[in-house]
């Protein structure tokens, strides 16, 4: 008979009074227990996970969040589609949509880099550190619009209490700019904010959380997501609710 060390562990923790976080999770614990709160105190029924890669949001959800309802995962790269459908296989509640979204309708030519993560509308800066966010290849994609799929997605999913995440490396502020209508009926979001830009025309942290407060939204957390070998802030995800939804 093999014997779970999850019942064990669980032991110790009550015995002990501590939690005890495998190491690949330790990372990214901070931002999963603040979503965690987040999701609960404004019951949020729906994530649109736009620029999902290869699903890594969604797992991150359903693993570390504990979140249970709808993920709505956009990604307009074919290869990173396949790998999203794979880790959305089974799982009813998870749906994927094979395009980007911006600022208008249009179909548009996307980098592909070394590594996926690190796809783009934008151009790699020549001076940014990373050797794998370099281009290998160019495709064309459809980019929709927040504002104008809502109504469909709405039709079909509960969009009542909705959380927008995105990570489209420097091309949020499209994304916002092209739900100008919806924003008003998100709880919260996450968007990836730049302090060192390393795509060339990415918005700076400043101009997005300038644009994010101008309309009602305000900082509820903040994580650092890459640094340089100097120790400087490079990217952080900025986690911001909707004063006019949440009462602030």
């Amino acid at each position: 008979m093999t014997l779970s060390t999850k019942g064990p562990l669980r032991l110790i923790e009550r015995l002990a009074g501590v939690k005890i976080i495998p190491k690949w999770r330790l990372a990214d614990y901070p931002l999963a227990r603040h979503l965690e709160h987040l999701f609960d105190t404004h019951g949020i029924t729906t994530v649109l996970d736009v620029g999902a890669n290869a699903g890594q949001y969604g797992r991150f959800l359903r693993e570390q969040v504990g979140f249970g309802g709808e993920i709505l995962s956009f990604e307009p790269d074919p290869a990173s589609f396949e790998r999203l459908q794979a880790s959305a296989g089974g799982d009813r509640h998870w749906h994927c949509f094979p395009h980007a979204l911006g600022d208008e309708e249009s179909e548009t030519q996307m980098n592909l880099m070394r590594d996926a993560v690190f796809n783009s509308l934008l151009a790699p800066r020549e001076d940014q550190p990373f050797d794998q966010n370099r281009i290998r290849d160019r495709i064309t994609i459809q980019v929709r619009t927040l504002d104008g799929m809502w109504q469909a997605l709405q039709g079909e999913f509960d969009l009542s209490s909705a959380y927008l995440k995105m990570d489209t490396q420097g091309y949020d502020l499209k994304v916002l700019r092209g739900a100008q209508g919806s924003l008003p009926r998100l709880k919260a979001l996450q968007t990836e904010l730049s302090f060192i830009g390393i795509y060339e025309g990415t918005p700076g942290y400043r101009e997005v959380m300038d644009y994010l407060e101008e309309r009602g939204f305000r900082l509820s957390n903040m994580q650092p997501v890459n640094i340089d070998p100097a120790g400087r802030l490079i990217e952080a995800d900025g986690v911001f609710v909707n004063g006019a939804q949440t009462g602030g």
